[in-house]
């Protein structure tokens, strides 16, 4: 009702101003075709570059972030055609005349019902002099803020005010602000910066793109050959293993190559094709890393670890032999690895872009040392065993993360491993949120940017976790022989979506890319990748 409510109003506000805004928007709109913005590689066009020209260009919507994508409303249910930047999502409706063509998504009622379900806790009206109180919502807006609104379009532009004032801690920068939540935006306080920079927008549509909002994929059609393995989806680039394997005796060396598929044109894409063997792989946005690997092969490249970005073409040489690199893992234009060397191992991280090399880890001295390497968004996490020198048979391990944006390195948990205990925490990092399903089968999932963990109700087995959305994939046999999920909106169920193989041997990989299920059998020697409509969780 309250929701309803909300939108009648602003709608009715809107109406009222349309003839007024809409004369002023003819007076100086101007035809503008397109702008490319290097810093993110995005193109801004037509009507939406208008739009962003017009209403505070970088300072009030920030950088692209995304192409134009098609995605379903959550709000109406409806597809619109849309447009991701730092600060928000623009909307296109052709149905409606100037100025209402384009809208600004309601993400800051989004994000407010996400992160205060119950509404935020010790908010505090504005009572300044001159202060305004929106009777449609109850809430009043005054100071700084208020002239923020009244100079930056106002309910059009910002919506009416969901909340009162009250502290937050950012998502991005961890820091605590006094901030106001309103419909289509969030306000951040900053007394540090000059006027008029002391009120800023909340990175809402980064939020949005981050969290899997966007896109709406079609139907992934994949080209169908055999040996197609390890599927992995990040951004709208779809990037798998292929090859050929021996039947039930391991892969045949040589043959590994990699390929991709552009998720919004379903455009096929050869990512890594050179002689021997490239695996081993990850891939965040546009950027892809693997390792290369030549198995005595003297026309192939020299061992190590690539990278190559999707967007561009450009291809990138990150670590190479004599030094031993393994597991490559991508965050943003990071890409990480595991060194080896006489001194032990090391975990480093090069931007790409400007070649700095930082070191995430490390040395570590005692075996078996990094025994698996994963990046989320802005965190590497990894685990590390060391023996325990008075019986060979324990081992101390632990669970670790690297902020990149603050070079600290948390532990997320330590356990011991023996030969009664063996098992150890099955884990899996989506953006901002690590998923762990410990060594006593309980299943937890931990925000790094907000720092809550949230237990699940499940204790089992849980291997080949992946987050989507509100979604979590996982199996619950050691050989991975079934997928299911839990809806994180209600996680005492348990969702089949593949039932058990019966009479097959490997294991299944898999990927999410919007509503589809992208999977396959890893270890069948006619295996091709799979597509199947997800129907949960909507």
């Amino acid at each position: 009702m309250n929701r309803i409510r909300l939108f009648i109003s602003t709608l009715i506000i809107a109406i009222l101003l349309a003839p007024m805004l809409g004369a002023a928007a003819g007076a100086h709109a101007q035809p503008i075709d397109s702008r490319y913005f290097p810093e993110t590689r995005n193109t801004v066009s037509g009507r939406f570059l208008e739009y962003w020209t017009q209403n505070g260009g970088l300072m009030q919507q920030g950088y692209p972030i995304s192409g134009e994508l098609e995605r379903v409303s959550e709000i109406d249910g409806k597809a619109y055609m849309v447009q991701y930047f730092e600060r928000s999502v623009f909307e296109l409706h052709p149905e409606n005349a100037r100025p209402y063509d384009v809208l600004l998504s309601l993400l800051g009622l989004l994000s407010y019902r996400e992160n205060y379900p119950n509404g935020a806790r010790n908010q505090t009206p504005n009572n300044d002099p001159g202060s305004v109180l929106f009777a449609a919502t109850d809430k009043r807006v005054g100071g700084s803020f208020l002239n923020y609104f009244n100079e930056h379009g106002g309910i059009i532009q910002q919506g009416l005010p969901i909340s009162d004032e009250f502290q937050e801690q950012s998502a991005l920068d961890g820091r605590m602000r006094t901030v106001q939540y309103f419909e289509r935006a969030v306000f951040e306080w900053n007394p540090s910066n000059e006027p008029p920079f002391n009120v800023l927008l909340s990175q809402l549509g980064t939020f949005a793109f981050r969290s899997g909002g966007a896109p709406n994929f079609p139907e992934p059609v994949i080209p169908a050959r055999h040996g197609q393995y390890a599927p992995k989806v990040s951004g709208h680039y779809l990037v798998w293993n292929e090859g050929s394997v021996r039947n039930g005796s391991g892969p045949i060396y040589g043959s590994f190559d990699l390929h991709g598929l552009d998720l919004l044109t379903n455009r096929p894409l050869d990512v890594a094709t050179a002689p021997g063997d490239q695996w081993s792989f990850d891939v965040s946005g546009s950027l892809v890393a693997w390792r290369s690997e030549d198995n005595g092969c003297t026309s192939c490249p020299t061992p190590g670890v690539y990278a190559k970005d999707l967007a561009t073409g450009t291809q990138y040489e990150i670590a190479l032999k004599p030094i031993l690199a393994d597991k490559p893992a991508v965050s943003g234009r990071m890409v990480a690895w595991v060194q080896s060397g006489a001194d032990g191992q090391v975990i480093l991280a090069k931007d790409i872009d400007t070649g700095t090399v930082v070191q995430v880890a490390g040395p570590l001295t005692e075996e078996p040392f990094v025994t698996s390497l994963q990046a989320g968004d802005g965190f590497f996490v990894w685990s590390e065993s060391v023996y325990n020198q008075t019986d060979d048979q324990r081992k101390v391990s632990s669970l670790k993360a690297y902020a990149i944006a603050t070079g600290e390195t948390t532990t997320v948990l330590s356990y011991v491993q023996s030969a009664k205990a063996p098992k150890a925490p099955n884990y899996s990092i989506t953006g901002h949120k690590l998923v762990v399903n410990d060594v006593d089968g309980s299943l937890f999932v931990l925000d790094f940017f907000t720092g809550v963990k949230k237990t699940l109700p499940y204790n089992g087995y849980a291997a080949g976790l992946l987050l989507s959305g509100n979604l979590l994939f996982f199996s619950d046999s050691p050989d991975l022989i079934d997928i299911n999920a839990i809806d994180l909106r209600m996680p005492e169920t348990v969702i089949q979506v593949i039932p058990p193989r019966k009479g097959r041997t490997g294991h299944y990989t898999y990927a999410v890319a919007g509503d589809y299920l992208i999977w396959s059998d890893s270890n069948s020697e006619d295996v091709q990748l799979h597509v199947q409509k997800l129907d949960i969780g909507k």
